[in-house]
């Protein structure tokens, strides 16, 4: 009887044990299931602005400082360039342009910048004063462009250059309106930005990935790997986060990435049909380009929070 006892006892013991350590597993492993799930709500953001803008516009420029932005617009016939003030939505310039311009880009200052793919791989740059909208100059370029930066670092302006067979950018001196000099890059590059110093710039991909490239030697340094298609980029003033506007059928994003480590840190919202983003010289509102079939608009954002 001692026997039946003890070894029932012994049974009792394991058992309770198992049990123990059964619960025990159970909690740790939905513990570190939760840990591993869990994420910040999503970021809501309502537009603070609303600004109607001509129909088929397809590039936005960098604020200026008198708070006046310019965009462009038009299709295969004709084209013009409009500026509008950002406080109160109000027209105050629109000049003709090149038919073949297909971007424009400011130096954040008093100076607007015209892209232009012309026929027979011609490409080249016109200057417009960002006040008056008076016509400056013109300086050719060896091949169509494709996009400009939007931003000018130590003096320079970044220009994606393309034609069917290669793509490289046209480091462009803003001081002389030269040609610094030119640097093959990947013919999957779509659009491109200043880097986080002025030997550096980042080149966005068709591969889902963006590559900082070293300015004096054209090698690639690093890569940020974005898991959804980007279509264009954006810097901060200070250039210490990369706006990369990210689009596919259903949805479209800005992933915001801290260019002193190459890694996403948090995501905004971007309405559909976004085709390109500006951010203001303070860092505190994205402006939003949005172009539709029936409407095109710029929506402004409050992102201080984000940004910062």
């Amino acid at each position: 009887m001692p026997r039946f006892r003890t070894k029932f006892n012994s049974l009792f013991t394991l058992s309770t044990l198992t049990f123990i350590a059964i619960l025990l597993c159970g909690c740790s492993s939905s513990n570190n299931s939760t840990n591993a799930t869990t994420t910040l709500p999503p970021i809501r953001l309502n537009p603070v602005q609303v600004m109607p803008v001509p129909l088929d516009t397809i590039s936005l420029s960098p604020p200026l400082f008198n708070g006046g932005v310019w965009v462009l617009s038009g299709n295969s016939s004709s084209k013009s360039i409009t500026e509008y003030g950002l406080a109160d939505g109000k027209k105050l310039n629109i000049v003709p342009v090149n038919k073949n311009a297909v971007a424009i880009s400011s130096d954040g200052i008093a100076e607007v910048i015209i892209g232009i793919a012309g026929p027979n791989n011609t490409g080249a740059l016109e200057f417009y004063n960002g006040l008056t909208g008076a016509f400056e100059g013109t300086l050719p370029l060896p091949d169509p462009v494709k996009m400009i930066s939007s931003t000018t670092s130590a003096g320079s302006l970044l220009v994606l250059l393309t034609t069917n067979l290669v793509r490289s950018v046209a480091v462009i001196n803003m001081a002389t309106k030269d040609i610094s000099k030119i640097i093959p890059v990947s013919d999957g590059t779509l659009s491109i930005s200043n880097g986080r110093d002025p030997s550096t710039f980042f080149a966005l991909q068709n591969n889902q990935t963006v590559q900082s490239i070293s300015l004096n030697s054209g090698q690639i340094e690093s890569y940020i790997n974005l898991q959804q298609p980007g279509i264009n980029l954006a810097l901060s003033n200070d250039e210490n986060v990369l706006l990369v506007l990210k689009c596919s059928v259903n949805f479209c994003n800005i992933a915001l990435v801290n260019t002193s480590t190459d890694e996403i840190y948090n995501t905004l919202p971007a309405p559909l049909d976004c085709i390109g983003l500006e951010l203001s010289s303070d860092g505190n509102t994205i402006y939003d380009l949005v172009d539709t079939h029936s409407s095109s608009n710029i929506q402004s954002y409050n992102v201080a929070t984000y940004i910062q």
